[in-house]
């Protein structure tokens, strides 16, 4: 399950945290702010995953434009500090329309992971992502490295 993944990756960053800082305590003091900022990098990650977590669990975003405006800022935020330039599409000629949670949930699990694979491939450049609702919601993720994948809800 999706819930099951983002769990993993908040007790893993929590346990690094906790390992971290137990090493921090017993080292130099310039590798201490080596470990205090890797500690601040880790705690940035889990609180991501804690949020991704709380939208994913709340029924109340279990409609087509929640769940494309939340496609559309993740993005935008994913790859806001990186080298990579993200251009995002969203064509919306549909009502909203309620969708099945679990669905709506390994969706955005499928998304997110097409988003990390792009963001660890250091040949990426440029991705363009197209959400379009007009009969059902489909997600086209496509790189300059040949990374192509077609999501639907």
């Amino acid at each position: 399950s999706s819930d099951l993944g983002l769990q993993e990756k908040l007790s893993e960053g929590l346990v690094d945290i906790q390992f971290t800082s137990e090493m921090a305590k017993k080292r130099s003091e310039q590798t201490v702010k080596e470990d205090i900022n890797k500690i601040s990098q880790t705690a940035e990650r889990v609180i991501a995953n804690m949020n991704d977590l709380i939208w994913i669990l709340n029924s109340t975003n279990d409609t087509t434009k929640k769940l494309t405006l939340y496609l559309k800022n993740y993005a935008t935020d994913y790859f806001k500090l990186t080298k990579i330039n993200c251009t995002i599409t969203v064509t919306d000629q549909t009502d909203d329309e309620i969708i099945d949670g679990e669905k709506r949930r390994n969706l955005f699990t499928k998304y997110r992971d097409c988003l990390e694979i792009l963001l660890k491939d250091e040949s990426v450049e440029t991705v363009s992502i197209s959400i379009c609702t007009t009969d059902s919601l489909t997600i086209k993720i496509i790189s300059n490295q040949q990374h192509n994948w077609i999501l639907t809800l």
